[in-house]
Formats: C-alpha cells, structure tokens, sequence
C-alpha cells in the first residue's frame, strides 16, 4: 500500500431520516490506470467495446414486479448448449447503510439481469434468444459484513447466507432458504422475487466493508489451507450444499466503497485501547480534526493491515483451477473512465456516492479475462445489465 493510506469515513446522510455510511478511499500520488484491456469493463464485455455511455433504461421498465416479465419471450436459441454447466451465483452485496439511497436501482439491475440469464431477449431481431438459457441456478446471498472483536461485533457474519427477507411488498414474513435454485420449468417471477428479498435485506451492517474476506469464508471449507484473523469457513458448514462440485461459480460483489479486509484488527484500536471493544455503527478510532463535523477516519498506515490482494486470487484459483469455470464482477465505484461524461448530472453523483475500488480492481486485473467490472454510475443501463448476464450465460455454455 505504498503510497497511498486507507481513510475509512463514516459519514451522514440524510434520507427520510439519519443514515450513517462508511467511504473507503485509497488517497493516490498518481491517478489510477485505467483497467487492463484483459479486464472487461460496462459489465463485462470485450475491454474494446465497452462504454460507461449509453442510453439508459427507465426504472420501471424491463421484467415487472411479480411477474414473468409479460407476454411471449422469444423461441430457446435454435442450437441449444452441448453440455450446460450449473451456475452458482453469490451475491455479495454491501450492507451498510451508505448504499441504501441506490438499493432501488440496483433492486431493478439485479431483476433484469436474473430475468436474462434465465429468459433472455431476442435484442437482435433474428427471432430467437441472444444465448443459451441458464437452466441450473443457484443464488446465495452473503454480505461485506466480515465482523470482528475489535470492530462491528454487532453485525451478523456477512459469511453465512443470509435468508432474512426484506420489507418489500411481495416479500413474506418468515426466513427464506438459505439457498435459492433455479431449474428450467420454476418459475421465473418467483426466483426474481426471492433473490431480492434475501438480497436487500436488514441494512445494519458494518460499515468496514470486506467483501473479498466475506467471499472467502462464504466458499471455502473448513478444511481448506487458508487462515482467517477472525471466525472460520463456512462453505461445507453453514453454506453447505451451495457450491457444487463442477459448477461455474459466480461472485458479483455490489458495493459503493472498496474492500477493507483487515488482516490485522489491532489497526483499528485507538492508541490508548485497552480492552477490545464494539466500534457499533461508527468506526471511531482516530478522529481526523481536519475532517467535516461528523467524519471519522480509521487509518491502516502499515501494508500488513489488510490481506494482500493475492490471496483472494489464490483463493479463487484454489476453488476453481479451471478458469472456464470462475467469473468475479464488482457492480461499484468504477466512475473515473467514463467516456464524455455529463458534468454535474449522472457522473457528479457517481462520484459523491462511491470510492474508487482500488482493490477490486486489482483482484479483477489478476484474474486476467475471468472479471468484469462495472460502475454503479449506469446501474440502470440495458447495455451493463445484458452485458453480465450474457458473459455467466456463456461461460456456463463453454465447451
């Protein structure tokens, strides 16, 4: 982390009342490098073709709440997968209070994009859907929550798939399964329902986002060769049952702050800690006086305060040797290479509402054609939402 410092800012909005967010910024002598060719950027396609512009889609429009989406979806593609592959697809989604002004938008994304991957669209005219249906689902939900003793003890382990519903209209009162499945004759508008209402949840989480750290325990088993600062894997425990053992594993991380997965939580003590304490909903640490009012910044000045990136591509790698059956995407602060951006309008609000992932884009980079990256700046475009639906429907069509 040379170079830069980690500033975690607790910060308030004001939304039908007080919510308390957490921005993480990598402070950077020099800006970033736009992603490599080999990372796919507006939401996975070819690093040539994509564009954070675009015409965007109206909120309401695309599938319909509650139902199939309406009318006759075009005919299965005349030449249908030799041998489709299941998909496990985990949503590791931000739970802390500062993305809750986009949960709409991402709500509508996220609808469309399962809409896709199960019943695609016939955008090109031809008369047949524009790839292979996805007719093996599952869908598990884990959040940034990756809590400690020093920090956030009041979270629930964002590692443990969550079935907790949303408030949501169509949403019913009693837990979901932990694990949603999909297969070719269920019911699409059904499957659209539940993932949202697991997915958007209770927003009382940490504000210390570790998406990679929650990913990790989510996955592996207990078994596996790798060591956690706090808690333990829950793949084969907990979540076991959800990745299958020949399956193209999915990860889709939605959140509007980098990942902060802390390998040392002592770097969070204030300097005068004594016993380990509950940090609750502010991150209190040190307190910048040159920060606005009501701004905390926790630093991690020393390279071993957080994992090394590395090590989530060597997790991934382990879970998946066979690239063909691995695809990572982070839906987040991507807002620095939009193309001819509006000033003021959709790239201003980007930028105010979400921090540079300095390392989701490194761990994207390391993967080396297996990611896509996309920005929450055009969460509501068509083009980002088919474009991640089509790259898991087509590695769950690979030979």
């Amino acid at each position: 982390m040379e170079g830069r410092r980690l500033l975690v800012l607790a910060l308030t909005a004001s939304f039908g009342g007080a919510l308390a967010g957490c921005y993480v910024h990598h402070e950077r002598r020099n800006p970033p490098s736009p992603p490599a060719d080999d990372v796919a950027r507006d939401a996975g396609l070819d690093a040539s073709e994509a564009s954070t512009s675009g015409d965007p889609r109206p909120s309401d429009s695309g599938v319909p709440v509650g139902t199939d989406g309406g009318g006759d979806p075009p005919p299965p593609r005349e030449v249908a997968c030799e041998a489709p592959q299941g998909v496990d697809l985990l949503l590791v989604m931000d739970d802390s209070g500062s993305i809750r002004l986009m949960d709409e938008a991402i709500r509508d994304s996220l609808r469309r994009m399962l809409y896709e991957l199960v019943r695609p669209l016939d955008a090109d005219g031809d008369g047949w859907e524009d790839w292979a249906r996805v007719t093996d689902l599952q869908v598990g939900v884990v959040t940034t929550s990756a809590t400690g003793p020093r920090f956030c003890a009041h979270a629930a382990d964002g590692a443990l798939m969550r079935g907790t519903p949303a408030t949501l209209p169509y949403c019913r009162d009693s837990p979901y399964p932990a694990i949603t499945r999909f297969e070719e004759d269920d019911s699409v508008s059904r499957l659209l329902d539940d993932v949202a209402c697991v997915a958007f949840g209770p927003r009382d989480g940490c504000q210390v986002e570790q998406p990679l750290e929650a990913m990790a325990k989510a996955l592996l088993p207990n078994a596996a060769p790798f060591d956690f600062v706090t808690g333990r894997a829950r793949g084969d425990r907990e979540n076991a049952g959800f990745l299958r053992r020949d399956s193209v594993l999915v990860v889709l991380v939605f959140a509007n702050e980098d990942d902060c997965s802390i390998a040392d939580p002592s770097a969070f003590d204030p300097p005068d800690a004594g016993p380990p304490q509950d940090a609750g909903r502010v991150v209190p640490p040190f307190f910048d006086a040159g920060a606005p009012p009501g701004t905390f910044v926790c630093e991690a000045p020393d390279e071993g305060d957080l994992h090394d990136v590395e090590r989530y591509l060597e997790i991934l790698r382990w879970l998946r040797p066979d690239p063909r059956r691995l695809v990572f995407g982070a839906v987040s602060g991507i807002d620095e290479f939009v193309d001819d951006p509006r000033p003021g309008e959709r790239y201003g609000r980007c930028r105010r509402g979400a921090g540079y992932p300095t390392r989701l884009v490194e761990l994207a980079q390391g993967l080396e054609g297996r990611a896509l990256l996309s920005s929450l700046c055009d969460i509501r475009e068509a083009r980002m939402v088919r474009g991640i639906a089509e790259r898991i429907a087509h590695a769950a069509c690979a030979d």
